[in-house]
């Protein structure tokens, strides 16, 4: 792992930076990225997973792994959006595309556990 966890705790120490990335090579035959995407699901709902691959399997795969991301990069028909995250801990909550009218939120409002989901979805429609 690079940087060692004793350098990345030197780091939080100081204060001098809120990410820390970090490095380590993982062999897929031992440990495959979707299983370290599914690790990170216990340390936050938004999790990322970039890969690289090549058809005829000849050159390295990289895969990248992240959560909690600062921004977050959508393009849909050819329009790209840049959102900050939504929430104090960086976690984006909601997404909007106002010009093709598609809104997306990170939770179930219509879901029996979720307190107020009925006056949620209603107050959602009254502004659309």
């Amino acid at each position: 792992m690079f940087p060692t966890l004793d350098k990345v705790r030197a780091y939080a120490a100081e204060g001098r930076y809120r990410r820390v990335p970090v490095c380590m090579e993982l062999l897929a035959d031992r440990f495959t990225p979707t299983e370290a995407l599914r690790c990170l699901r216990s340390v936050s709902n938004h999790v990322v997973l970039l890969e690289n691959a090549e058809a005829d399997g000849t050159q390295g795969r990289y895969s990248f792994l992240g959560f909690n991301p600062t921004l977050e990069l959508s393009c849909t028909n050819g329009l790209l959006r840049i959102r900050e995250g939504g929430t104090d801990d960086g976690e984006v909550m909601a997404v909007e595309d106002a010009a093709a009218r598609t809104f997306g939120v990170q939770f179930h409002p219509e879901s029996v556990m979720t307190p107020d989901g009925a006056a949620i979805i209603a107050n959602f429609l009254a502004l659309v």
